[in-house]
């Protein structure tokens, strides 16, 4: 008798672990279905920093040459930004937008966003299919 009930109990904790088993190998499957539907679906769009604002407060204040200084600073950094994801990022298409254009994302007037290019430079030709995406963003914080 005890025999038989080492035996039973034996079982059960067999059975059991094998359910929990394929519960969890269909949480597996279910996430990377997740994922493959992500990556065929999803676009990211990376926001870049214009620093409009700041740049704007020095060439009213005749402070040109600092504000081109600032300018180019921003415009090495966003390339950089497009190098990097260029070079590294392969796992969904990648579309790039001016932080000017926030308002578009918030607003959902997608047409109204000017991607731009690898050289920063508004292409009307990019045209990303924005039913599924997420924003990037990249920042200092100090």
């Amino acid at each position: 008798m005890k025999i038989r009930f080492c035996l039973s109990i034996l079982l059960l904790l067999l059975l059991g672990s094998q359910i929990v088993f394929s519960q969890s190998e269909d949480k597996y499957i279910n996430a990377r279905k997740d994922i493959i539907d992500f990556r065929n679906n999803s676009v990211l769009l990376v926001r870049l920093q214009t620093r409009d604002k700041s740049i704007q407060a020095y060439r009213d204040r005749n402070m040109n040459e600092y504000a081109d200084k600032l300018q180019n600073e921003q415009d090495l950094l966003n390339k950089r930004i497009i190098q990097a994801f260029e070079d590294y990022y392969n796992f969904t298409q990648v579309y790039y937008f001016l932080s000017s254009d926030s308002r578009h994302i918030i607003n959902q007037t997608y047409d109204s966003i000017s991607f731009v290019n690898i050289d920063l430079k508004p292409d009307p030709s990019i045209k990303p299919n924005l039913t599924s995406f997420y924003v990037a963003q990249f920042g200092i914080v100090s």
